[in-house]
């Protein structure tokens, strides 16, 4: 008995999946940009920038400040999970000002109807910010 156990915990082991390794940054930005292009994707892309686009922008203010005008473009990933909260938010390039617009996109929350498709899995978003329009 005891060694038919240890081979039910073997199999099962060999049964999973091995563990994934985290998608990089361009990775992140592809699946986005692939989902925004999608009918259903572009329009929660949109749900979501007409409730939040007001604060996106008032971040680049609160986190920039008065630093100039050598501000340069920086790229930022979020998941947004079933619940409507942001998260696993990254930026490039990382400075102090961009980890600041980061974390404050970290704590929205959208209440856009998810997109089909979506339901519990985390939808990717992109946002190019550029300072040289």
């Amino acid at each position: 008995m005891k060694y038919a156990l240890a081979a039910v915990i073997l199999l099962l082991s060999a049964c999973q999946k091995p563990p994934q390794a985290p998608a990089s940054f361009a990775e992140r930005v592809a699946a986005a940009e692939a989902q925004e292009n999608s009918p259903t994707g572009a329009l929660y892309v949109g749900a979501v920038v007409k409730e939040h686009g007001d604060r996106l922008e008032s971040f680049i203010g609160e986190c920039y400040g008065q630093s100039g005008p050598d501000k340069g473009s920086f790229q930022v990933v979020a998941d947004i999970a079933a619940d409507g909260q942001f998260g696993n938010v990254a930026v490039q390039p990382e400075t102090a000002e961009t980890r600041c617009y980061a974390g404050k996109i970290g704590a929205l929350r959208t209440g856009a109807p998810r997109p089909v498709g979506y339901g519990d899995k985390p939808f990717p978003l992109f946002i190019n910010v550029n300072f040289n329009r």
